[in-house]
C-alpha cells in the first residue's frame, strides 16, 4: 500500500513537474529599429533541453490593446504571433529570427529597371546564421516573390524602436504563459509610447543601438521597464550604439554576438590577426597599407563569439574622402558577456611597403562631415552604392566595378584615377582590351598597379553597357520668337512658356492680342535622342484641335511616349473689350497641414490686371477682423508676423521690428500684379 501511494505520488510530482513554465528559453538578442535590419535571438540558458514548439513568439505594437487584453488570450485579433518549429533547444544554443529579402536582389542581378538601389536590403551574414527566415513582400504580390505568412511578417514588421517582442509558453494542459519579453514597457495605459526607448541609461537605445541580454541572466522577466536599468550596471541589457548610422546598414559586416551566448571576456587573445599588428597593453593596431575603414579591419581577425564593434574616423579633414585606414582613426571592441566590456584601439596605418600593389577605392562624398564612423561610402543622390567598387577575392583577378554591374559607361580615364588611392610607391597603367589607347574607357579593359618591386596586379575594369534612354520628358516648351517686350514676364521665363513642368502635359497659353501669326514653339527634350513629332496649330480663332499644338515624344528606346498639348487662346485686343474689374477671391486653400503648413491660390476672375498689394490676407482665429489685423503686432511678436502677408510687401527686419513693429516694406521679389484669369499662389512652411 505505501509502494503504490509513492508511485503515485512520484507520478503526481512528475506531472506537476511537466506543467510547470520553462523560464529559462529567453530572448538573449534584439535588433528592432526598422523591418529590414530585424532580428531576434532566442537562447536556452538553462540545463534542460527544450522542446521549441510549445512557444509562441509574438509582437505587440503601441496600437494593441492593454498588455492584459493581449498576454493569455488564446485568440489574439491581430494575429501577431506564430508558433516555434518542432526543434530541441539544447543548453546553451541560441536560436535566431530575421527578416529576408530575395526578391529584389533577383532583379537586380537580372537588370530589372526600377530596382537598381536593391542589391542588397540587409546584412547578408544572417542568412546563414538565422534558424528562421521571414520573407518580407518586395513587389506588391508578384508571385515570383516570396512572401512569409501574414502572421510571420506582422511579428518581424517593427520599426522605430516602439515593438515589443514575447515569448509564451503553450503548457500541455492547455494553460499558456508568458516567459520572457523585451522592450515591452507599457507605460502607456498598458500600452508603449510610440516611440524609441532608453535602456542602460543610452538615449533612445531600442531604436539607435543593438540589445544583448547579460549572460548572468538565467530567468526570463516580464518586467522591461525595470529590467532596462538605468545604467549599465543594474541593467540585464548590454547596450551597443550603431554609431555609424541607425538605419541602412545593409552593407555593413555583421557583428559576431548573433547567434551565440556565452560568459566572454576582452583579453589579450580577443583580437587575433596574422595581418593586423594587435597591441593589446598599448591599445594599438597596426594596419597593412591598404586595409580599409570600417569593416574591413575585422575581416582580418580571427572570428569569435560575443564580439561587436565601431570605427571611429579621425577629426583630420585632409582624411575625410580616403576609405583606407589612416593614422588617427580608432577602433572601439566590444564583448558581450556577464557585463560589457570595452576597450579602444589606436589605428596607425603602415607605410606601403615594397610589394604594395592594390588600389583602393576613394569616396565621392565628403565623409569628414560624419563624425563617429560616420558612413563611408560612395553615393549618389538616391542613396545607392555608385563607383567604384573595388573586390577583394583571395584569388583571381579583381574586378572594379559599380552599381549596376559596372562603372559609367564611358568614364574617362582620369575621372576613374580620380577615384582611386594606389601605394605611393607604385605605379599603374591601363591595358586596353582592343590594344587602342582611349581617353575613355572599355569593358574588359585592364588597369595594371606594379609595386616597387615589380610585382603586378591586374584589375578587370567592367563597364555598364550603353544603355538606351526611357527618358521622353520634354526640358522646355519655347517661342524662339517671342516679342522682346514680352520675354521673361507675365509668367514667361526667357522663352520658355509660363508654368511650364516636364511632368505637365497640358497647358493654355494666351498670345498677345498685337501679336499675328500662330507662335512656332520649339520643343526641347530631356534626353538628346529622343523624338519629338509635332502636329502645330492651323488657326488661332477655330475649334481647339485647330487651335493646339501637340508635340508627341517618344523615349529613344521607344518604350514611353508622352503628348504635351498647348493650346493657343488669342488675347482680345483691349480697346474693343468692357473693362472687368473684378474682386479677387481664394480659389484653393490648404490651412495648417501637419500644424505647420498653409498654402493659398488667388485668382483674378476679371479681365483686368489686379494689383494684390491693395490686399492683406489674414490667417487668424479671430472672427472680428479689425481684432485679427490688430492682432500679433507687438514688438514680441515678430516670428508670429506672417499670419498676416500683403503681395509685394514684406515686414520689416527683426530689428527694425524692436522699434516700429507692424511696419511693411516692398519686396522687389514679389510680383503682386495678378493678370486676368491667372491665379497668385502663396504659403508658410515651418522650418
Amino acid at each position: 500500500m505505501k509502494l503504490k501511494l509513492l508511485l503515485s505520488l512520484m507520478l503526481m510530482a512528475m506531472l506537476l513537474h511537466a506543467q510547470e513554465p520553462y523560464k529559462s528559453l529567453i530572448i538573449t538578442e534584439a535588433r528592432f529599429d526598422q523591418a529590414n535590419n530585424a532580428y531576434c535571438e532566442i537562447t536556452n540558458v538553462g540545463n534542460e533541453p527544450v522542446q521549441l514548439n510549445q512557444f509562441k513568439f509574438g509582437h505587440i505594437t503601441p496600437w494593441n490593446p492593454p498588455i492584459s487584453d493581449v498576454w493569455n488570450d488564446p485568440w489574439d485579433p491581430y494575429h501577431r504571433y506564430f508558433f516555434l518549429p518542432d526543434r530541441i533547444l539544447q543548453p546553451g544554443e541560441s536560436f535566431v529570427i530575421a527578416s529576408a529579402y530575395d526578391f529584389g536582389p533577383r532583379m537586380y542581378k537580372k537588370r530589372v529597371p526600377g530596382f537598381e538601389n536593391v542589391e542588397r536590403r540587409k546584412q547578408t551574414e544572417i542568412y546563414g546564421i538565422a534558424d528562421i527566415l521571414i520573407h518580407l513582400a518586395e513587389d506588391n504580390g508578384d508571385e515570383t516573390d516570396s512572401v512569409s505568412s501574414f502572421a510571420m511578417t506582422e511579428v518581424i514588421s517593427v520599426s522605430g524602436g516602439r515593438d515589443c517582442w514575447y515569448l509564451e509558453q503553450h503548457l500541455e494542459n492547455g494553460d499558456s504563459i508568458v516567459v520572457d519579453q523585451v522592450n515591452g514597457n507599457f507605460d502607456n495605459d498598458g500600452v508603449n509610447f510610440a516611440q524609441a526607448y532608453d535602456v542602460a541609461g543610452v538615449v533612445g537605445a531600442t531604436y539607435n543601438s543593438l540589445l544583448v541580454r547579460k549572460y548572468s541572466v538565467k530567468n526570463g522577466n516580464l518586467d522591461f521597464f525595470n529590467a532596462r536599468g538605468v545604467g549599465a550596471d543594474d541593467s540585464e541589457w548590454i547596450v551597443i550604439p550603431r554609431m555609424y548610422g541607425y538605419g541602412n546598414t545593409d552593407w555593413r559586416k555583421l557583428w559576431w554576438t548573433v547567434g551565440n551566448q556565452g560568459s566572454y571576456v576582452l583579453d589579450e587573445n580577443t583580437l587575433e590577426s596574422d595581418v593586423i599588428d594587435v597591441d593589446f597593453t598599448n591599445k594599438t593596431l597596426t594596419v597593412p597599407w591598404g586595409v580599409r575603414r570600417l569593416d574591413d579591419i575585422m575581416r582580418y581577425m580571427v572570428e569569435k563569439p560575443g564580439i561587436a564593434w565601431n570605427y571611429n574616423l579621425n577629426p583630420n579633414q585632409e582624411d575625410s574622402v580616403y576609405r583606407s585606414a589612416r593614422t588617427g582613426d580608432k577602433l572601439t571592441i566590444y564583448v558581450c558577456g556577464d557585463k560589457l566590456q570595452m576597450e579602444t584601439f589606436n589605428i596607425i596605418a603602415a607605410e606601403p611597403d615594397e610589394a604594395a600593389n592594390i588600389v583602393v577605392p576613394v569616396s565621392h562624398v565628403n565623409i569628414g562631415t560624419f563624425s563617429q564612423g560616420g558612413p563611408i561610402t560612395t553615393t549618389n543622390q538616391s542613396g545607392m552604392l555608385d563607383w567604384p567598387r573595388v573586390t577583394k577575392h583571395e584569388s583571381g583577378i579583381d574586378t572594379i566595378t559599380g552599381t549596376w554591374f559596372g562603372i559609367p559607361n564611358a568614364l574617362r580615364t582620369d575621372s576613374l584615377l580620380k577615384y582611386l588611392e594606389k601605394p605611393a610607391n607604385a605605379s599603374w597603367e591601363f591595358v586596353w582590351v582592343d590594344g587602342i589607347e582611349r581617353p575613355d574607357i572599355k569593358n574588359g579593359d585592364l588597369l595594371k598597379v606594379t609595386a616597387q618591386n615589380n610585382d603586378v596586379k591586374e584589375y578587370f575594369l567592367q563597364v555598364q553597357p550603353y544603355n538606351l534612354s526611357h527618358d521622353a520628358y520634354l526640358s522646355a516648351i519655347t517661342w524662339p520668337d517671342i516679342p522682346k517686350e514680352y520675354k521673361g514676364i507675365f509668367g514667361w521665363m526667357g522663352d520658355t512658356i509660363p508654368n511650364f513642368n516636364p511632368t505637365t502635359f497640358n497647358y493654355r497659353l494666351q498670345v498677345p492680342f498685337d501679336v499675328d501669326g500662330v507662335p512656332g514653339l520649339v520643343a526641347k527634350t530631356q534626353n538628346l535622342n529622343a523624338k519629338v513629332v509635332v502636329n502645330r496649330a492651323v488657326s488661332l480663332s477655330g475649334t481647339t484641335a485647330d487651335r493646339t499644338i501637340s508635340f508627341t515624344v517618344t523615349a529613344e528606346d521607344d518604350s514611353v511616349i508622352y503628348t504635351y498639348n498647348v493650346e493657343l487662346v488669342k488675347e482680345k485686343d483691349p480697346s474693343k473689350t468692357q473693362p472687368y474689374f473684378a474682386e479677387p477671391f481664394l480659389s484653393e486653400l490648404f490651412y495648417w497641414d501637419q500644424w505647420t503648413n498653409s498654402f493659398g491660390e488667388i485668382v483674378n476672375p476679371g479681365n483686368q490686371a489686379l494689383d494684390l498689394s491693395n490686399y492683406m490676407i489674414v490667417m487668424s482665429y479671430s472672427a472680428d477682423l479689425p481684432t485679427a489685423v490688430r492682432s500679433r503686432m507687438e514688438v514680441t511678436d515678430w516670428l508670429d508676423r506672417y499670419d498676416k502677408y500683403v503681395p509685394g510687401y514684406k515686414w520689416v527686419d527683426e530689428s527694425d521690428w524692436a522699434v516700429k513693429p507692424g511696419i511693411l516694406e516692398r519686396d522687389l521679389n514679389v510680383n503682386s500684379i495678378v493678370l486676368p484669369g491667372d491665379v497668385f499662389c502663396f504659403g508658410a512652411i515651418n522650418s
